[in-house]
């Protein structure tokens, strides 16, 4: 009787372990993400991955300076709520890479501030007086940014100063290099959180939802001319 029982026993436990297996595969399969099996909570970093997005694509496409602002701030309060909830030495790691960006983009402000105090150059050019220099030179010197120095006449006070030239594209080569750090941080989001396969799954629930809607119109046509051949 006793061996009877622990017969059933074991075979309770692996009938239980195969159906809990089974589930985990195909919850993982189907786009669910299994929170306890994640070494990044996507709940902690979902919303800072959205902020990098943003950011990222708008500076891609062009973005004026005050949307850039406000999208460098959103980012910056969206670590700030992480900051506060990672624990893994995973999503430690993961907010440092963030961090990283974000403090590059940091400095492309910084630059991009200075190019608007100074009276706009035709060729496109940054051009930086002594009195910005304690803030241009960290940054140009950090991205290998090449500068030109020459003398200049302001006709206003009669006087000739030295100045330095930057790129016409100084700010987006500091861009390029924040794109590269997000490029980094969002692999390792979602390779390690596994919300890239729910959002994956997300995307095609909803093509293959828009897809059936786009063919109900031809069905239903068809089923019209079906009904007037009827009662013809």
């Amino acid at each position: 009787m006793l061996k009877n029982r622990s017969i059933l026993l074991v075979a309770l436990v692996l009938l239980v372990g195969i159906t809990v297996g089974w589930l985990a595969r195909t919850m993982w399969e189907k786009g669910f993400v299994i929170i306890g099996h994640a070494k990044i909570d996507p709940v902690k970093f979902e919303s800072v991955y959205r902020a990098a997005k943003a950011i990222q694509g708008s500076t891609e496409v062009g973005v004026p300076y005050q949307k850039f602002g406000e999208l460098l701030q959103n980012f910056s309060t969206e670590l700030s709520i992480a900051n506060d909830k990672a624990t893994s030495e995973e999503e430690k790691k993961l907010l440092k890479i963030y961090y990283d960006a974000l403090a590059t983009y940091k400095d492309s402000d910084s630059l991009w501030e200075v190019k608007i105090r100074i009276p706009k150059r035709s060729d496109g050019r940054i051009e930086v007086r002594s009195s910005v220099k304690p803030v241009t030179e960290p940054i140009t010197q950090k991205y290998n940014i090449p500068i030109e120095h020459k003398e200049i006449k302001l006709s206003v006070i009669n006087e000739t100063v030295s100045v330095d030239l930057l790129p016409a594209d100084s700010i987006q080569r500091v861009w390029l290099k924040a794109g590269e750090q997000l490029e980094k941080a969002n692999s390792l989001f979602l390779e390690n959180s596994g919300y890239g396969s729910a959002a994956r799954h997300t995307a095609a629930q909803e093509k293959a939802e828009k897809q059936g809607t786009e063919k109900l119109p031809q069905k239903t046509l068809g089923q019209k001319k079906e009904a007037e051949v009827a009662r013809e």
